[in-house]
């Protein structure tokens, strides 16, 4: 064993002393995560010159739905069919910076004494307190179960898949795709449906259809931004914005031929926005 190995197994065994404590998959998800929770940030890792698929707060991923359930956990990130069925569960005590190290890329392993993810990330809680970490099987499959890292050294400490925890009980972090950490609220039943405009102000049945829908609401929000971003980008490097805006103003009344047809509302938004997107990319 290698000094460098030695020293870091001897700052893992005192600094975090339940880093092995692995309970077994249970078939019933904890009650404070039962229901609706929704992204309200996206952390990407502010120290990596890595070029990632997600931008911090990516308007893809921001105001995305999550819904945990007994028998399915269902999320909207994807255009694809993404559901994890007959979810089981287990648990992991450790700390928030060892979760990172052992499922997150761009750490050598054994990381530097120094490193530290929950820094790198701007994860408001604290790398070395005690956390309990949650992660899913769907059947036989772990949920996300491609996510996480290789290194030989690491083994079977590698958490491997999507991972979540707690930060309070309406909060929690989740290890997502593209080495992206995200924050979600949980819902209440009360909680408004909130859109980019003021729904009190709604001027037609489309604008009134987003604004009864978390879903399309969301979307819509996550339109506003992307939109905004790629004027911004356009203004600054001095091109004509007016092109974009025009665009928009036709995107917008071609929505709203959509009436109050959910799903013609949704899927002319996934489009939309994945458009705005390519184009702050170009």
């Amino acid at each position: 064993m290698n000094n460098r190995l030695s020293r870091w197994l001897l700052i893992f065994l005192t600094c975090m002393p339940s880093a092995g404590s692995t309970h077994a998959f249970a078939e019933t998800l904890p009650k404070e995560l039962i229901g609706q929770w929704q992204v309200q940030e996206v952390h990407t890792n502010t120290a990596s010159g890595r070029t990632s698929q997600y931008a911090w707060n990516d308007p893809r991923l921001r105001w995305r739905i999550f819904n945990f359930k007994n028998k399915v956990v269902e999320n909207n990130t994807y255009d694809f069919y993404d559901d994890c069925k007959k979810p089981s569960i287990r648990s992991i005590d450790t700390t928030f910076r060892d979760a990172m190290l052992r499922s997150i890329g761009g750490y050598d392993y054994p990381p530097h004494e120094n490193a530290n993810p929950v820094s790198d990330y701007r994860l408001i809680t604290d790398a070395k307190k005690p956390v309990r970490v949650f992660s899913l099987s769907c059947g036989k499959d772990l949920w996300q179960g491609d996510l996480g890292v290789s290194y030989p050294e690491l083994g079977k400490l590698a958490i491997r898949g999507a991972w979540m925890a707690f930060t309070s009980d309406d909060r929690l972090y989740l290890r997502w795709r593209d080495e992206t950490v995200l924050l979600l609220n949980k819902i209440t039943k009360d909680a408004p449906e909130k859109a980019s405009f003021d729904c009190a102000k709604a001027s037609n049945s489309t604008e009134r259809e987003i604004c009864s829908s978390r879903e399309l609401s969301g979307f819509d929000r996550s339109i506003s931004d992307a939109y905004m971003r790629l004027l911004n980008q356009t203004q600054d490097a001095g091109e004509n914005e007016k092109i974009i805006a025009d665009d928009q103003h036709k995107w917008i009344k071609k929505r709203n031929t959509c009436n109050s047809d959910k799903k013609c509302i949704l899927s002319l938004m996934k489009f939309r926005l994945q458009f705005l997107v390519d184009q702050s990319r170009t």
